[in-house]
């Protein structure tokens, strides 16, 4: 049975105009927008739902005994969240059928085997002299962008000195990397939590899980760790990734009011200088932190008082202690020391 939706209107724009390459909303009316997604997700869920939705491919067959290969829709998709188990994989009640000229025949109930995983990772694609590779061909013109199952490959130096290394990901999509033949983990960099989740942070009144939520707007892991074991040295540097090495002399702390900032050196290293600290709404990450549009006079004598000369220091972060500085809104005290 076939589903024809011919077409939809919504607040007279028709929906399926939506979905043509470079066409454009002539309004910038956003909850005009939102009702226009959500009409359009209700219709495709209901088609879905009503299994109205018939996927046809003409085949050749050859005489005598055929195969018929099916890539499972869940590759690629959340593998996870509230009764996922229920959900229907690979071949959920068919049917699959060859229809002919003159007569169907319904494969549903025949014999069906299954194989996990990745052709690429069975040849081991990641491995530098991989035991395939007289028969596979890296292509370096018109590397493909925005598609899936895609092997990605390049060489790069190993970067000087023995300080800690990481790959950034941030502008990758999912997959898993590999460094000389080792895995550094699986990534899903493109997957990024809801920016309208977080709010400025107030511990006032009932508990609930939305409170003072951080890093809306970025995937749960952006960094990932090569141990320097994996890393070769001699080979030029074609990656498009960037990679960094880690300065461990640095450490910072950045921490809401109410709470305890601990800062703490490793290596039998003390505490010998602070670089920034600041109390207010403080902007930026660890290196590259800056002072908003309100913070208190007078945190970096407090901080050094605490830490310079120590292993470790402790502070609680409270208005008393460091003042409470012009303006308004949820504060936060960010500290950067060196370890020397």
């Amino acid at each position: 049975m076939f589903a024809e939706i011919s077409l939809f209107f919504f607040s007279g724009f028709p929906v399926w105009l939506r979905n043509i390459p470079g066409l454009k909303f002539r309004t910038d009316n956003q909850p005009f927008k939102d009702e226009m997604q959500n009409f359009t997700t209700l219709i495709v869920d209901m088609v879905k739902q009503e299994r109205l939705l018939v996927f046809e491919k003409n085949v050749i067959l050859n005489a005598g005994k055929n195969y018929n290969s099916l890539l499972s829709v869940t590759v690629g998709l959340s593998n996870y969240g509230a009764f996922y188990e229920y959900d229907p994989a690979g071949i959920a009640g068919g049917p699959i059928k060859l229809t002919g000229k003159r007569n169907t025949i319904d494969l549903s109930t025949n014999k069906w085997t299954y194989k996990i995983g990745l052709n690429g990772m069975d040849k081991q694609y990641f491995v530098e002299n991989c035991r395939n590779g007289s028969t596979m061909q890296w292509r370096a013109e018109q590397v493909p962008m925005q598609r899936p199952f895609t092997w990605y490959k390049a060489s790069f130096d190993a970067p000087v000195g023995d300080a800690p290394v990481v790959v950034d990901l941030a502008g990758m999509g999912k997959g898993e990397a590999f460094v000389s033949g080792q895995s550094i983990g699986r990534y899903w960099a493109n997957y990024t939590a809801d920016p309208k989740m977080c709010h400025p942070c107030d511990h006032r009144g009932k508990y609930s899980d939305d409170r003072c939520r951080t890093g809306c707007q970025g995937p749960s892991q952006r960094w990932y760790h090569v141990p320097r074991s994996f890393l070769k040295t001699g080979k030029p540097n074609t990656l498009q990734v960037k990679f960094q090495t880690l300065n461990a002399g640095i450490v910072c702390a950045n921490v809401e009011e109410g709470k305890i900032l601990s800062l703490t050196c490793q290596g039998g290293r003390s505490i010998t200088k602070i670089n920034f600290a600041r109390f207010g709404d403080v902007l930026g990450e660890c290196g590259s932190f800056k002072q908003g549009k309100y913070a208190a006079a007078g945190v970096s004598p407090v901080v050094e008082e605490a830490c310079v000369g120590q292993l470790k220091c402790s502070i609680k972060v409270m208005e008393s202690n460091f003042g409470a500085g012009r303006g308004g809104g949820p504060r936060r005290l960010a500290v950067e020391a060196v370890c020397g």
